[in-house]
């Protein structure tokens, strides 16, 4: 998708639905928030893949939620909340499953800032501003303890990829269908991994950085690579849930 272009100032957004008023009023308590450029963001050659369903789905509160409306619809909810906090865009809905390339690129440059403001999270489940069930505020909750960095793509199964951090290997999951992986392994990509499901996911992106290694590259990959295979692989939500606070609290 390219660099993300930083916010013009507030958009204000109108409030159209009895329920969101309470989110009205806390958007003008925190109107002292400023979003700042995130440092080391996607160059425009890079390629971003939104993993997941792209179609709109909506489902009942009524009916017991597939694993992926749980999951995008919590998404949704929470890019919503924190779009109408932050004033990023002009759309009234944030949405990370639809067609519109447009739509998609704004619902990435507010998940850029949802991981710099991942504040806003806990008052997203302790204010429940949009009226959700418990069962997304239980999902959301312990993605404050996201881990954002660079990862190497060094394996895929069938059932999930393996992706080298700065020290330890992670089994990554897609939440529908096969893992998504970057076009090329080993590769260098820049995630965002979320504890969900028992499991770990993405936030919906894989933004691939390289597929080409430089010199000396493929040497220093693997001494990498030995190095944290000696380690226990990360692949349970309570796992990286730790590592998450590992690394906020070293």
């Amino acid at each position: 998708m390219g660099e993300q272009q930083s916010a013009g100032g507030q958009i204000p957004v109108p409030v159209t639905k009895p329920r969101l008023a309470k989110m009205e009023a806390e958007r003008h308590r925190t109107s002292a928030l400023e979003l700042h450029r995130m440092t080391g963001t996607a160059r425009p050659h890079c390629r971003t893949t939104i993993a997941g369903p792209r179609r709109e789905m909506e489902a009942t509160e009524s009916a017991e939620p597939t694993r992926p409306d749980l999951f995008y619809e919590t998404l949704d909810a929470l890019l919503t909340y924190v779009n109408r906090i932050l004033g990023l865009s002009e759309l009234d809905r944030i949405t990370m499953r639809c067609r519109d390339r447009r739509v998609l690129e704004e619902g990435s440059r507010v998940l850029d800032a949802l991981w710099v403001h991942r504040e806003l999270i806990g008052t997203f489940v302790r204010e429940n501003p949009l009226c959700l069930p418990a069962d997304r505020l239980a999902c959301a909750l312990p993605w404050c303890h996201a881990v954002r960095d660079l990862f190497a793509c060094v394996d895929v199964h069938a059932e999930y990829a393996v992706y080298l951090g700065r020290d330890r290997l992670f089994a990554v999951r897609p939440v529908l269908g096969r893992p998504a992986t970057p076009s090329a392994t080993p590769s260098l990509a820049r995630l965002v991994l979320l504890p969900f499901d028992g499991h770990i996911v993405t936030d919906s992106r894989i933004v691939q950085l390289s597929d080409k290694l430089g010199p000396g590259g493929a040497e220093q990959l693997a001494t990498h690579l030995a190095a944290a295979s000696r380690q226990p692989l990360i692949e349970t939500a309570s796992q990286l849930i730790a590592f998450g606070k590992e690394v906020e609290n070293p």
